[in-house]
């Protein structure tokens, strides 16, 4: 096989094509760096109510208007088992 230019741009592409996948299966299927990584980037969702009109019938009077209301929510982490008791007496007294 005569190496000519054809022969070396070829050669050269599947190297370098060859190099890129393995480094992407590195990346993908045997390092957990990124996976760590990806699951502490999650989205947190949340809804937003639009708040409405003052509705008033036709002598002025207000039949329906706006009352906020606010909710809030928490999450439990793991924690050590002395933070839980800590927690627990703090709460009981």
């Amino acid at each position: 096989m005569k190496l000519n230019r054809e022969n070396k741009l070829i050669i050269g592409l599947c190297t370098a094509a060859a190099i890129l996948i393995a480094k992407l299966f590195s990346i993908q299927i045997l390092d957990d760096k990124y996976k760590l990584s990806a699951e502490n980037n999650t989205m947190v969702y949340t809804t937003i109510y639009p708040t409405r009109g003052i509705i008033h019938d036709r002598n002025g009077n207000i039949l329906v208007g706006n009352k906020a209301k606010y909710y809030s929510y928490a999450k439990l982490m793991p924690t050590a088992k002395k933070a839980k008791i800590s927690l627990v007496k703090l709460i009981r007294r």
